[in-house]
């Protein structure tokens, strides 16, 4: 789980310059979520233009407005619906491919953050007296300038900016939703900031007892092995090496057990947000379609459906984060 105390602690691992640098890319990240929002808006124009050609109904000012600042004025509805269906879709996918770029240069960037620190504290440690080297085991040393340096720079700091690129995402289609619909704006994000609470309270407290049992089981399975190791002549004439292979064996599986237990956490906001927004556009629809006319209520329906299906995967990753 993300906090700022930890992230605070992993930035100031960095340089000034490396610091910066990370801020960049990360504001990077978040820039790129007007595409998303980009290719919403045009979606759900798409939308009221194809229900009023279809219906015959002359279609809203605010439609109009849009199709002429775009210089479709004058086409027939389906060309302008052609149009805004690619430029959407060419939004969207530039939007994924940019992002997938930006999160690849982040995260090589991380590594070689991680591979220069990792280094430097080795070199800081073994400069140390002889008593301080001895002070820890060397399963912890080992522990803490291997895993533990790539959990402060890659893990928390990866996780940190992929969150805040999300959290952007979130906001940038907030606002566009409260330009198009106050109410529907509200509705969605009661809704769906209800499930995500719900979830974190369920499902945060298991997860912070699994990444604790899961530390230790590793340090004693790397311990049992070393001791093994070292211990090899002396464990064979004694021919005690089955009950090592035994204590590995249970480290091991109970090991295997909470991994999975992990990974099943990690899918179960999959499995409800999905669920989460079929029924809450069904709720959106009944709503809508008794307060609005078709055109209109066709269009918000529409919006909330590509904004749910792109900020779904957001939500889902925030609720991993923050387990």
């Amino acid at each position: 789980m993300l906090t700022l105390t930890l992230i605070g602690q992993s930035l100031a691992l960095l340089s000034r310059r490396d610091r910066v640098l990370f801020g960049l890319i990360t504001v990077a990240q978040m820039a790129l979520n007007v595409l998303d929002l980009l290719g919403v808006f045009l979606i759900g124009v798409v939308s009221v233009v194809s229900v009023a050609s279809v219906s015959g109904n002359p279609m809203p000012a605010q439609v109009l407005g849009v199709v002429d600042l775009l210089g479709l004025s004058g086409a027939d509805p389906v060309t302008i619906a052609v149009w805004l269906m690619g430029t959407a879709g060419l939004a969207l996918i530039l939007k994924s491919l940019l992002s997938a770029i930006l999160a690849r240069t982040t995260l090589r960037f991380l590594a070689a953050r991680q591979a220069a620190l990792s280094a430097r504290l080795t070199a800081l440690f073994l400069d140390r007296q002889l008593l301080d080297i001895q002070a820890r085991t060397s399963q912890d040393a080992a522990f803490g300038l291997t895993v533990g340096v790539q959990a402060a720079t890659v893990g928390i700091l990866g996780s940190f900016s992929a969150a805040l690129a999300d959290i952007g995402l979130l906001t940038f289609l907030g606002l566009g939703l409260t330009a198009i619909d106050p109410l529907v704006t509200l509705y969605s994000v009661a809704f769906f900031g209800a499930l995500g609470l719900m979830l974190q309270r369920s499902l945060a407290g298991r997860a912070t007892r699994l990444g604790h049992e899961s530390a230790e089981v590793d340090i004693e399975s790397y311990t049992a092995i070393q001791q093994a190791i070292a211990s090899y002549r002396e464990i064979a004439v004694a021919g005690r090496l089955d009950l090592y292979v035994q204590r590995i064996q249970r480290l091991r599986w109970r090991s295997a057990a909470i991994g999975a237990g992990f990974q099943f956490l990690g899918l179960i906001p999959k499995y409800v947000f999905e669920a989460a927004l079929v029924v809450g556009a069904l709720g959106l629809a009944i709503s809508q379609f008794l307060t609005k006319d078709v055109t209109a209520a066709v269009g918000i329906v529409a919006v909330f459906l590509v904004a749910g299906a792109r900020v779904m995967p957001a939500l889902m990753r925030l609720q991993v984060t923050s387990l």
